[in-house]
């Protein structure tokens, strides 16, 4: 068996930095360049230099992972106790499970490991390009479970509201905002903030700019303008009485709430929802 020592600095760079690179990314930390190169550089240089002592198996063992516990301690962003435990964790986790994976791609493929310390095998591919694809695997899947993680949290402050204003029924997407508290003086009910968009579509489209920029919406529709206070600005909000308004959640019952519709210039950029639901109505 031969081994080239190019191949093997090669493998244990990209495999160091792999992992490193996926610990850091699942764990949301900042990914900086030169520590992470640093840290594999680290541990390329001292798994090369085992391979040279012909020491007992336990110490070998020993020695790489507190290695393992060295580079963690290289690349995390702070440096603190219950991060660099987490981080190592992580770390370790990742080296096994892809550890795993190439071992069962080299049986595969008819290939043979002499050394599972030092990572001698015998397969045409270089293990290094195993681990790239390896890597950009488990960095898509680790995206796509943030990305539905995220859309399972979001939901729950999701609410499909269906408004009866004028002899009409309208159904809307609305955000609970915990920010949004505001209430009515007059009548002390919690105020559901909707988009111009979405108002002028409840008056079929005859609601002026005009009048909704210069605050007279009161002279075509009926309703009035209350004072309205945000950390920056006071101001006024044109709002009006709904004959009913019902809110649902996905596999909930409709529950009709009490409050007053709001309009306001804009309450989602992203346009995800048309409007904005105070928890006081809940």
């Amino acid at each position: 068996m031969v081994v080239y020592i190019e191949d093997a600095i090669l493998d244990n760079l990209v495999i160091n930095s792999i992992i490193l690179f996926l610990s850091l990314f699942s764990l949301r930390q900042k990914i900086k360049i030169l520590k992470v190169i640093c840290a594999s550089l680290l541990g390329c240089v001292v798994s090369i230099a085992l391979t040279f002592f012909s020491l007992p198996l336990f110490l070998t063992i020993l020695i790489k992972f507190l290695l393992g516990l060295i580079l963690s301690s290289i690349v995390i962003q702070k440096f603190s106790f219950k991060l660099l435990s987490l981080f190592y964790v992580v770390f370790l986790t990742f080296t096994f499970v892809m550890g795993g994976f190439c071992f069962f791609i080299i049986y595969l493929f008819g290939g043979e490991v002499y050394s599972i310390t030092n990572m001698t095998y015998n397969l045409p591919i270089s293990l290094g390009v195993i681990f790239i694809f390896l890597g950009i695997y488990a960095f898509l899947l680790i995206q796509a479970i943030k990305v539905f993680y995220k859309k399972q949290k979001l939901a729950s402050f999701y609410y499909d509201v269906i408004l009866h204003i004028q002899n009409k029924k309208i159904k809307i997407k609305a955000y609970l905002d915990s920010g949004n508290l505001l209430q009515d003086n007059l009548t002390g009910l919690p105020i559901l903030i909707v988009n111009f968009n979405t108002f002028n579509k409840i008056f079929n489209g005859k609601v002026s700019v005009f009048n909704f920029l210069k605050n007279t919406l009161n002279q075509t529709i009926k309703g009035r303008y209350i004072d309205v206070s945000t950390i920056s600005s006071n101001g006024k909000m044109f709002v009006i009485e709904p004959n009913k308004v019902e809110i649902k959640q996905d596999g909930t019952q409709l529950k009709e709430i009490k409050v007053l519709v709001g309009v306001s210039s804009n309450t989602s950029k992203s346009g995800q929802f048309e409007a904005l639901l105070s928890p006081l109505a809940l």
